[in-house]
């Protein structure tokens, strides 16, 4: 079920519902599809683009420290073309706990099932906060990273929230 509820919610098909107060045990009511831009929720927001950290690195630059990262986004649960992404990147431990989460977006055009690589792009590291000590004290192989996406433009003009 929760498939067939991810599957609807992605590609806008409708959903069976249980009849309200009045109505016969086991009568269903269909749904109607949502709008493009109808908030979704569930899990769908973090099955939409999938991240890989290709390279992490620190780095000072005119007397400020930096984390650079290199990442590839793919596309596996986009439904068509799309013109930008906004969402949060949540850094997290090999046990899939989160330990940072950053403000991202996406402004390269991504197909569907296919891939953008952003390189060079962080934030500025603060000495003294827990979680930016953490992203330089861990190594690459030890972090994973998930996208929860937030909004979507599509090439055709469109606009999906989640």
């Amino acid at each position: 079920m929760l498939r067939h509820s991810r599957l609807a919610a992605v590609s806008g098909l409708p959903t069976l519902k249980a009849a309200s107060q009045g109505a016969a045990p086991g009568d269903e009511v269909a749904s109607s599809p949502s709008a493009d831009n109808a908030p979704v929720t569930g899990d769908v927001e973090y099955e939409v683009v999938e991240v890989k950290i290709l390279k992490k690195r620190f780095a000072e630059q005119e007397y400020q420290e930096y984390i650079f990262f290199d990442l590839e986004f793919s596309a596996t649960g986009l439904d068509k073309p799309a013109r930008a992404i906004k969402g949060t990147l949540n850094l997290a431990d090999l046990f899939g706990e989160v330990k940072m989460r950053v403000s991202w977006s996406v402004d390269d055009p991504l197909q569907p099932g296919g891939t953008v690589t952003e390189r060079g792009t962080g934030f500025k590291y603060n000495q003294f906060m827990d979680d930016h000590r953490w992203v330089r004290a861990t190594s690459q192989n030890d972090m994973t990273a998930t996208c929860r996406v937030e909004s979507i433009l599509y090439q055709d003009g469109t606009r999906r929230d989640f």
